[in-house]
């Protein structure tokens, strides 16, 4: 393409290979947006898991750049293995360095050029490609609505697009002007017949200096707290970001995960795909979460033995979702209990919850179903994963464990001057220091190589969420007890401040899980100008049962008095977000 400069736009035909996409769009600096419905890489294409073919293959120690490089690196002296329906490391990356080949023949192909792309057959190869020719991706879900999406792609200024989004674009490119192209449709089909091919492969890579500082990805917030931002991740943060979880979590080639998780979120793609790759380690992904295929998955029934797994990552509302197929499981087969018990405490190596908090009820549950006490773990989109529960080691419920390795923590709170003092500070090489002889909780801000370089066009936020010494402020509310750490929510938006006491809503909505009728609930505050706020929660109850409020003052007294609910709701279905947490959108009055 004549003169493909930073200014041009690039949509795509219908159909792609995400993965093989995804690799080749790193060797050139262009911003990608990649769409994320979950990938199967069954009968599509190349990736339904990564076979861990490595025998011959040399395991790669990562650089300080991004680990897809890594990955993609000495791939000549490798053996191409076919494999039908699936892709090998090795077929990713010959395909994969083939089309980074392609595209940075387009002339004047630069860091101003963004890409949106959907997460479906090829997401991994695809998303290798733009790591290694150094585009920034942008993943984004096709499940999304319209006007978000013109709004993500919009605003990161996408100037490659893939055909999953032609119909959706258009309004953007009449509005805009902007001069889209759309690349080519048979990367499906064509990324299989890399399988086989032992031809020496293009190298298609920049320095160790320049991957430490130019872009990665570009991963939008939920918008919980105002408009989505786009989260500006380099490849040195990824690398970091990998490395430590790798590290802490005993990640190797002998694993097997399997992925059920959106693929424009950071646990989807950072905790499960990343880490997996960089080890060599096999990843089976779903096309869509589905209960009594995941159960099939874990228990090894009715499965090829490639897509048998050892290591599972999901949210809690999946883990409801698994145990409300447990009990009918049960109910057919009683002597399953035993079963499963045994296959899941032998054959699991670990399973974790995150992206949103973990009821008590739902951690003791799962361990009495499967001899697993979930690890728990805290992250957020701009720092990647902050704390965590140990691999080994007690496991608290209802904590979020200690700094994760490169990671350095902070709880303060502001004063007079509206400086922070510092309360706790905590690190995995230092362990935790308590500076005050307070207990209360406060704001839990972090620094290290894992967070983010800045929100995308937005200077003054960016610079309004650094404190003047370098530390980012998560905007949670966090507290240091009995060694370990605690998120209580959101700053602005789970901490409920009523009769002038601060109440924590996650606090009082783990409790309320943990009635027998309540099935999901949400607790917000409502303005009241006596009380400054009043404490209501929305309630998703068994059977469609309706519950009173005294009902909820007796059951909620076990909490301090101050977390009794004073408005109350029911309703049947639970409004949810693509990556399973409920949805504050819902709730407009």
């Amino acid at each position: 393409y004549t003169n493909f400069n930073s200014m041009t736009r690039l949509p795509l035909p219908a159909s792609c290979c995400f993965t093989s996409i995804f690799t080749n769009f790193k060797l050139s600096m262009t911003r990608t947006a990649l769409t994320s419905q979950a990938a199967v890489f069954t009968s599509i294409c190349c990736f339904t898991s990564i076979y861990t073919n490595f025998n011959s293959m040399t395991r790669l120690p990562l650089p300080a750049r991004c680990c897809f490089t890594s990955i993609y690196t000495n791939f000549n002296s490798m053996t191409r293995l076919p494999l039908p329906a699936s892709c090998c490391f090795t077929s990713m990356s010959n395909f994969s360095q083939s089309r980074a080949a392609t595209y940075c023949s387009f002339t004047n192909f630069n860091s101003m050029t963004r890409l949106p792309l959907p997460a479906s057959c090829c997401f991994t190869s695809i998303q290798s490609c733009y790591l290694l020719i150094s585009y920034r991706a942008v993943p984004i879900s096709t499940h999304h609505p319209p006007p978000l999406q013109e709004y993500y792609i919009g605003n990161s200024e996408a100037s490659l697009l893939i055909p999953d989004f032609v119909d959706n674009v258009r309004p953007v490119i009449e509005n805009t002007n902007a001069q889209i192209l759309v690349l080519e449709t048979a990367l499906c089909t064509k990324a299989s017949e890399y399988n086989a091919d032992s031809s020496p492969l293009p190298q298609i890579r920049f320095g160790s200096e320049f991957y430490q500082e130019s872009d990665a990805l570009m991963i939008y917030t939920s918008g919980t707290t105002g408009n989505p931002k786009g989260v500006v991740v380099s490849h040195s943060n990824i690398h970091a970001q990998v490395s430590c979880l790798t590290e802490a979590w005993g990640w190797s080639e002998n694993d097997s995960i399997l992925h059920v998780l959106p693929l424009h979120h950071i646990h989807g793609i950072v905790n499960v795909l990343l880490c997996s790759l960089t080890c060599g380690a096999r990843c089976v992904m779903l096309p869509k979460f589905d209960a009594a295929t995941v159960w099939n998955h874990l228990l090894a029934e009715n499965i090829p033995k490639t897509a048998e797994v050892n290591v599972f990552m999901a949210v809690p509302t999946v883990y409801v979702k698994l145990l409300e197929e447990y009990d009918k499981i049960i109910a057919k087969d009683p002597g399953a209990q035993e079963r499963i018990y045994k296959i899941c405490s032998e054959k699991i190596r670990l399973m974790v919850s995150g992206s949103a908090p973990l009821p008590v009820p739902l951690f003791k549950r799962w361990e009495q179903v499967t001899g697993h006490k979930l690890l728990e773990r805290f992250g957020m989109s701009e720092t990647g994963m902050v704390l965590s529960n140990p691999l080994h080691g007690k496991r608290k419920p209802g904590f979020v464990g200690n700094p994760l390795p490169g990671v350095e923590v902070q709880i303060a709170k502001k004063d007079k001057n509206n400086k922070y003092e510092v309360l706790v500070y905590g690190s995995a090489d230092k362990g935790t220091t308590v500076l005050s002889n307070e207990t209360t909780a406060g704001d839990l801000l972090v620094k290290g190589p894992n967070v983010f370089k800045g929100y995308w066009k937005m200077p003054e936020a960016t610079k309004k969420e650094f404190t003047e010494d370098g530390w980012f402020k998560t905007g949670d509310t966090a507290q240091y007890v009995e060694g370990a750490y605690k998120i209580q929510g959101r700053t602005s938006v789970d901490i409920i401040k009523t009769g002038g006491y601060k109440v924590s809503a996650l606090e009082i909505e783990t409790h309320l899980l943990g009635h027998p009728d309540i099935l999901d609930c949400a607790v917000v505050g409502l303005p009241d100008p006596t009380w400054g706020q009043k404490v209501a929660v929305v309630m998703v109850t068994r059977g469609g049962r309706n519950m009173t409020l005294l009902q909820l003052r007796e059951f909620g007294r076990v909490p301090s008095k101050n977390c009794l609910s004073t408005h109350e709701t029911c309703c049947a279905k639970r409004p949810s977000t693509l990556n399973f947490n409920l949805s504050f959108f819902w709730f407009p009055s």
